[in-house]
């Protein structure tokens, strides 16, 4: 299966290499714009973005390049249900990316990780295109969490949900099941949402008991 994992993915690296560069520099664009400009379009434009990248995802890689041997109808379904709450909270506004400043310093360095996915991936000894690219499900999962945290007064708890479901219990699959290394990155990721998210549950609940 971990052949059959790199295989997949060295030809999704193949077929895709330029669209993968063009997301993640419109990705870096809209980060910027999203911390420093922050308005009502960039955050829409966000959520679009968002909910595009899901279902680049869940078609591209999955269902496209996948293999009914890897599962990859199951595996695209809860990427494509991402994406789809990302075009819902286009119109419900349920994720309305209100800055919490208090895990800057914690969201600086989680996107340094984030941005050593492919580094990481180099480092251990794989050779393109058999290896991590800038687009991949465990770097959207990682990259969308840290977003989460660094704007976490108001969060869809069904998308974090799904999110963490996919970083921890999933990353701790592809590791031990498919050698794939570089997503302790999006495991580790995955367990500091959790212990954030669960205290800021915590202290809402204090709060309202007060």
């Amino acid at each position: 299966m971990e052949t059959l994992f790199w295989n997949i993915a060295g030809e999704y690296n193949k077929d895709t290499w330029i669209f993968q560069i063009a997301i993640f520099l419109i990705e870096l664009f809209i980060i910027f714009l999203i911390y420093n400009k922050p308005s009502k379009i960039i955050i829409l434009c966000e959520k679009i973005f968002l909910a595009i990248c899901f279902t680049w995802i869940a078609v591209v890689y999955f269902i496209l390049h996948g293999s009914s041997e890897f599962n990859n109808v199951l595996n695209a379904i809860p990427f494509g249900i991402v994406a789809l709450l990302w075009i819902v909270d286009i119109f419900v506004n349920k994720v309305k990316f209100t800055r919490n400043k208090r895990y800057d310093k914690i969201v600086s360095i989680l996107y340094v990780i984030w941005f050593t996915f492919p580094i990481f991936s180099f480092l251990i000894g794989r050779e393109w295109p058999k290896m991590f690219g800038i687009i991949f499900p465990c770097n959207l999962i990682t990259f969308t969490l840290i977003l989460l945290i660094s704007y976490s007064k108001n969060v869809n708890y069904i998308l974090l949900i799904i999110l963490i479901a996919l970083a921890v219990p999933g990353g701790f699959i592809n590791v031990f099941e498919f050698g794939v290394w570089e997503d302790i990155i999006m495991i580790f990721v995955g367990i500091v949402a959790t212990v954030i998210f669960s205290k800021i549950i915590f202290e809402k609940h204090q709060c309202k008991r007060n």
